[in-house]
């Protein structure tokens, strides 16, 4: 979708960009059953801040990025590089964050 209209809206200069942000902390999120698995799935091993969103949409919304359009970036600490592939690998490899996960999912 945000290819397709930065596509037809480019010529009339209007930008089209996505945020694509990983887990988050916050009021809304607390309580996620699967914050364990994702923190030891991104190559970052910890959650985002709000702010580290933030600062991504205002850098979209500056003159800085005026040559930037029809892209999704990921604001996720490496998780979409990684794959879910590391997440299993990372998973496998360690019993406690397979305990925290299943703490977590029964709780």
């Amino acid at each position: 979708m945000t290819r397709t209209a930065a596509s037809e809206l480019g010529e009339f200069g209007v930008r089209v960009n996505a945020i694509c942000p990983g887990t988050l902390i916050s009021e809304l999120t607390a309580g996620f059953p699967h914050f364990a698995a994702m923190l030891h799935a991104a190559p970052a091993r910890r959650h985002g801040d709000i702010d580290e969103i933030s600062k991504a949409v205002l850098f979209l919304a500056s003159r800085d990025s005026t040559f930037i359009n029809g892209v999704a970036i990921p604001v996720d600490g490496g998780f979409t590089a990684a794959g879910p592939l590391r997440l299993v690998h990372r998973l496998v490899q360690s019993p406690k964050a397979i305990a925290a996960l299943d703490a977590q999912t029964t709780a």
